[in-house]
């Protein structure tokens, strides 16, 4: 059922440019979309939220690449160092690769593509086009832009044509993507590339609340994928999630609650479910098979934080246990990509 598609690929989304260009992509099936992440610091939880909805996208039709920007990686205020763009790109690919192992997508490299003359052309010709403060604002919530650098002016515009480069029509991203997709809209036309279908999710909040950033640098912020079952249960227990509360006021879906917002936009996608196990005395076991249901019980009581932590813990135990697995014999990798860290004590091995 064309209907049932296109609730699979509308769910857990913040924002859609355009709804009609998107029902369109679903119901005649060409939709080619691509998600880009950056191998920066370390792959944690917060990952998730685009790998579920990369699932329920292909599960949707839609064919789906993911794109390991690795030269964005260094153009971001050298986040990541030059030489460390190979083994972190490795690292990255296997996080994703066990996580997303049944899900079929082509992965690709943006070194692979982004030193090719066509590409430094469309460059070329974008840039002459737009202006500092544009490009600026683009780039303000993705890049780090503490002291700017030419090049995370140049950042934006290089994911606007990656879109082109990939040959898609839908582009994938967190709501924090919206300036940089929006470039490519408005800048494409005259250039003649058609402008891309832009969907965008929420972000999920920090393991200690809204009002502490999800940070590589705060380990008690986010828990790496690769962590063992002691480390997330301890996270998990600790983290925030107060009493029927779910998300705050203003735009969107805008979470508040860390373990609502995994549970919604990264179990139940990933899992497809989500049991969760109590007493009879609050209402014994229930299942989850949709987020709304789960979020609804949450708000109104019926459902006890303490019992959704320990479902949520439970459950990301089991999604994780493959990549937690192969990197229990794949230190030497996170090693490499990462020393520095490891002698910060910022990155967890399993």
């Amino acid at each position: 059922m064309q209907e049932d598609k296109i609730a699979l690929a509308s769910r857990n989304i913040e924002e859609v440019v355009t709804r009609q260009e998107f029902g369109n992509l679903i119901t005649t099936g060409t939709g080619i979309g691509y998600y880009g992440t950056t191998p920066t610091g370390p792959f944690h939880i917060g990952y998730l939220v685009p790998l579920g909805k990369i699932k329920d996208l292909v599960n949707a039709g839609v064919k789906m690449k993911f794109l390991l920007a690795d030269i964005h990686a260094y153009m971001d205020d050298r986040k990541s160092d030059w030489d460390m763009l190979k083994p972190r790109t490795e690292y990255y690919y296997q996080c994703v690769h066990f996580l997303l192992d049944k899900v079929n997508i082509e992965y690709r490299i943006g070194s692979e593509f982004q030193f090719k003359k066509e590409y430094f052309e469309k460059l070329y010709r974008i840039s002459a086009l737009v202006t500092i403060s544009r490009a600026e604002r683009a780039a303000s919530m993705v890049t780090r832009m503490k002291e700017p650098k030419v090049s995370e002016l140049v950042y934006p515009i290089m994911q606007a044509i990656d879109c082109d480069a990939l040959r898609v029509n839908l582009a994938l991203g967190g709501i924090d993507q919206r300036h940089i997709y929006m470039l490519a809209r408005e800048y494409f036309p005259p250039l003649g590339i058609k402008p891309v279908t832009c969907v965008f999710t929420p972000l999920i909040p920090s393991l200690k609340g809204p009002e502490v950033k999800m940070s590589a640098s705060i380990p008690e912020s986010n828990i790496q994928v690769h962590e063992t079952e002691q480390s997330i249960l301890k996270k998990i227990s600790r983290a925030y999630c107060p009493m029927k509360e779910i998300s705050g006021t203003g735009p969107g879906i805008n979470y508040t609650n860390p373990i609502v917002a995994i549970a919604s936009l990264e179990l139940i996608p990933l899992l497809g479910s989500l049991k969760v196990e109590r007493d009879p005395s609050r209402g014994g076991d229930i299942v989850y098979n949709t987020s709304s249901v789960m979020e609804k019980d949450y708000a109104e009581g019926r459902l006890h934080p303490l019992d959704l932590k320990n479902a949520v813990g439970k459950a990301l135990i089991d999604l994780l246990r493959p990549v937690r697995k192969y990197f229990e014999n794949k230190h030497d990798l996170i090693s490499t990509a990462y020393p520095e860290e490891l002698k910060k004590g910022l990155i967890s091995l399993p």
